[in-house]
């Protein structure tokens, strides 16, 4: 899918399983040139240790996609058509399947608000649901985002979720998120085998 939207490089930040993806990727991959970054602590340590490790390839502006989404390559394209030093989420009309934080839009074009846990039932049409695929402008990256990376990681807080820094960002009004709006049936999280299930239905 990264291919078809143009994307030639791809750094991969392994954990648990890690070699197994080392040896099979560049296999079936040969045409991307593939950057691996292990975190070894990926048993006591969140996605914001992950990308800290990753903090070297932040020279341009770059796609931060978590591993456990499946997706049509479509979803892809408003991320890589986005203006250069634009930061966006992926985000789509909250739906049964979809858990944790929601966000709302406001604007033209449409930026995301920081996430907020909504009571069940309390969800309503304009909630939307971060998909976990975003770009991210390399000047926020290399700057706000690496040093508050770097405190977390002085200070040992590696069990946080990086979302948590880019809604600080927004509530600072350190960096805007636009919001690239998905249908809710072109993606789904799987975090089990059921998920994998729906998702193969789907």
């Amino acid at each position: 899918h990264l291919k078809t939207v143009g994307i030639e490089r791809v750094v991969v930040v392994t954990g648990h399983l890690g070699d197994a993806i080392v040896a099979e990727l560049p296999a079936a991959h040969p045409d991307v040139d593939l950057v691996f970054v292990h975190n070894e602590h990926y048993r006591t340590t969140n996605n914001i240790y992950s990308l800290w490790l990753a903090r070297a390839e932040f020279d341009e502006d770059f796609l931060l996609l978590e591993a456990d989404i499946v997706c049509r390559a479509e979803v892809l394209a408003p991320l890589t058509a986005a203006a250069e030093g634009t930061s966006v989420a992926l985000v789509s009309p909250r739906t049964w399947f979809m858990d944790g934080a929601c966000v709302e839009l406001e604007g033209s074009p449409p930026r995301i608000t920081a996430p907020r846990q909504i009571p069940a039932g309390e969800h309503r049409p304009h909630h939307h649901k971060t998909v976990n695929f975003y770009r991210i402008a390399s000047a926020f990256a290399r700057g706000w985002l690496t040093a508050r990376l770097e405190e977390k990681v002085a200070a040992a807080d590696l069990s946080a979720y990086y979302e948590t820094l880019f809604a600080e960002a927004i509530d600072r009004g350190v960096e805007t998120f636009l919001a690239a709006v998905v249908p809710d049936g072109d993606w789904f999280e799987i975090d089990n085998l059921d998920d994998h299930d729906i998702a193969e239905y789907r």
